[in-house]
């Protein structure tokens, strides 16, 4: 009964998540919603972890993620503090990480293969939603006023960076399934036509030529490392028909956009600016760097205004599109070092995981979540996402994920060591813990 409960106010939070697609600049009911949610969801967690008889042990992740928590919400408060930054400031960035706080208790709902397959479900509902929730705001406002709607920062959710391999990992999930095929592949379809849009209609030069590039490539070389392909697609032509569906769905965005939004004026725009932004940001590099010397080991906190130069004139802003630069400026070396290591821990977790999953389902989402933290790190070299709340609740998913596979993996060895001793005591050959329901156990080359 506890899990469903916990399992009930996860959903509650990722209806939040929608509603927060829409940056709050002021205190308001999605945002009240959001920390109110997230608030009942960790204390929900804590009673559980209490209550329960055995608590599974704390690992590399949960330690270096805790450690990272610690230090923003005392040594990094006090900091912004001292810097003379005003109350709102100083609590903007212990809010948007404190996502990072379902990394304790989110890995409670995995018990089973089962339990990791509805999670996976109701995060991909999740993004589907979001997807749907953005466009419709969209559509709510005139033509012109559509390009600030979906990359302003009024309403510029940057969940994409998750959806996008997770859209993949669906594909790969369900493409095979025999049950209700049909009405997995047309929700599929629509979440590649809707992903279609919201990526070409943020006019991003980073998403067009770094990311969705990296995320085909990364996902057919981790398929590639992992199976072998001529035996995981059955057939060849299987290949083909995935090719031939997103084709298609990317013809049928395409001709929306074509009908309904003024792309090409928008296109030029962008490329008319690209020389003017280059120098802008190598003003942001100089004045952050500059700005990081006054105070190499702390930094100065996060919402410090700085005075840059962009194109003909000044402006202030407390925010740097790169996250290296960004956390130097704002929590110098300490802050800095504290972010690369979970990242890198998490990176290397996934990795050793990935290398032992027996199971169809664990290894997909290993790939998605994989590709989520990449593309998290290379939006964020160009980009300000880093500071983007969404962001920090899709490193929550990835870490969750990467401990409840650990958690899986571990269970199914603890299962197989016992079946093959209990098998010997009888003389016979012992097995292993089949969990593979969506699939047949596979195995690395």
């Amino acid at each position: 009964m506890n899990h469903k409960v916990l399992k009930f106010l996860f959903v509650c939070l990722l209806g939040a998540q929608v509603c927060l697609s829409a940056r709050p600049d002021e205190i308001n009911f999605p945002l009240l919603y959001h920390v109110t949610t997230l608030a009942i969801f960790l204390f929900a967690g804590l009673i559980i972890t209490f209550t329960q008889k055995s608590h599974p042990p704390w690992d590399n992740l949960t330690l270096v993620t805790g450690l990272f928590l610690v230090y923003f919400f005392t040594i990094g408060i006090l900091i912004s503090v001292s810097s003379g930054l005003g109350l709102v400031e100083t609590i903007k960035f212990p809010y948007r990480s404190s996502n990072l706080l379902m990394v304790l208790f989110l890995p409670l709902l995995v018990r089973k293969e089962e339990d990791l397959y509805w999670l996976f479900l109701a995060l991909l509902w999740m993004m589907g939603c979001q997807l749907a929730w953005d466009l419709y705001m969209a559509a709510t406002r005139q033509r012109e006023a559509l390009l600030d709607v979906l990359t302003g920062s009024e309403f510029a959710s940057n969940m994409f960076l998750g959806t996008i391999p997770f859209a993949f990992a669906g594909l790969l999930i369900f493409w095979n399934v025999r049950r209700r095929r049909l009405l997995y592949l047309g929700l599929l379809l629509v979440l590649w036509t809707m992903l279609t849009l919201k990526l070409f209609l943020i006019y991003s030069r980073t998403v067009w030529l770094v990311i969705l590039p990296f995320d085909l490539m990364a996902v057919y070389f981790l398929l590639r490392k992992k199976f072998q392909l001529s035996k995981f697609f059955y057939k060849i032509k299987v290949v083909g028909r995935i090719i031939i569906l997103l084709a298609l769905m990317t013809i049928g965005a395409m001709t929306i956009l074509v009908a309904y939004t003024p792309h090409v004026g928008n296109i030029i725009v962008k490329r008319f600016y690209f020389e003017r932004g280059v120098e802008a940001r190598l003003s942001e590099y100089k004045t952050a760097l500059n700005t990081w010397l006054e105070s190499p080991i702390s930094g100065v906190g996060f919402g410090h205004k700085v005075r840059l130069f962009k194109g003909t004139h000044t402006r202030e802003q407390n925010f740097i599109h790169n996250f290296v630069m960004q956390f130097l400026m704002s929590s110098g070396m300490v802050g800095l070092s504290l972010l690369l290591a979970m990242l890198g821990v998490t990176t290397f977790q996934i990795m050793k995981l990935f290398k032992r999953s027996r199971t169809l389902l664990q290894t997909v989402i290993l790939i998605a979540i994989v590709i989520t933290l990449a593309n998290i790190v290379l939006m964020s070299l160009t980009e300000t996402v880093i500071n983007a709340q969404e962001v920090y609740f899709l490193e929550a998913i990835v870490i969750s994920f990467a401990i409840s596979i650990k958690r899986l993996q571990r269970q199914d060895l603890l299962e197989t060591i016992r079946m093959s001793k209990k098998n010997y005591t009888f003389g016979v050959k012992g097995v292993g813990n089949d969990t593979s329901f969506l699939g047949p156990r596979i195995m690395s080359k």
